[in-house]
């Protein structure tokens, strides 16, 4: 709950998600592997997801990838203050609608990190919380959503329930937290 509901910029008591297929430009310096380790993702995710597909498509995209500097990113997402933070790996901005249905992302993996598994965790976590999970957590190290240092490039067996659980059909976007859990609460009973 809190990674899904405890979003840094947003309203901290609705589910976001999106509700259409998501369809990704990528912009800057990605390197060979950058391009694999992002097809590989989307293949993952996509079986993951069964009520939409995510693909790498330049014409109309939803969802702007960028390998570059901070710098260029600022240029692209004018919410993005955080531009002199030499540790920045990576950032997320999603777009709500008043409903809640997320319509647009801009993500940073930023060029300045130069470790390939360093970028392919990056591009894991911020490609995933584009999805709807916004937030980082301490409590499991093993998790892609784990807010210390971490160089995880696969999905923990409860990060795969996290992005399952967003997704089913009766979590709609906008629900509250406690609908949520009053959900969860039912299939237990």
């Amino acid at each position: 709950m809190e990674v899904a509901l405890n979003y840094p910029s947003t309203d901290t008591t609705r589910i976001l998600k999106w509700k259409q297929d998501i369809h990704i430009a990528v912009h800057g310096e990605a390197t060979p592997s950058d391009l694999n380790n992002l097809r590989q993702l989307t293949d993952e995710l996509n079986l993951l997801l069964p009520s939409i597909n995510i693909c790498l498509q330049e014409a109309e995209p939803n969802m702007h990838l960028y390998f570059t500097d901070s710098q260029t990113f600022q240029q692209a997402e004018s919410y993005f203050k955080d531009v002199h933070n030499p540790i920045l790996n990576g950032v997320t901005f999603v777009y709500p609608q008043p409903s809640y249905q997320i319509y647009k992302a801009n993500i940073l993996v930023s060029s300045q990190t130069k470790n390939p598994q360093k970028r392919a965790h990056t591009l894991r976590e911020e490609l995933t919380q584009s999805l709807g999970l916004l937030t980082d957590s301490w409590k499991y190290e093993n998790s892609i959503f784990y807010e210390g240092q971490s160089y995880s490039t696969s999905f923990s067996a409860m990060d795969v329930k996290l992005i399952q659980l967003l997704y089913r059909s009766d979590i709609e976007v906008g629900t509250t937290a406690k609908e949520v859990l009053n959900l969860l609460c039912n299939l237990v009973d």
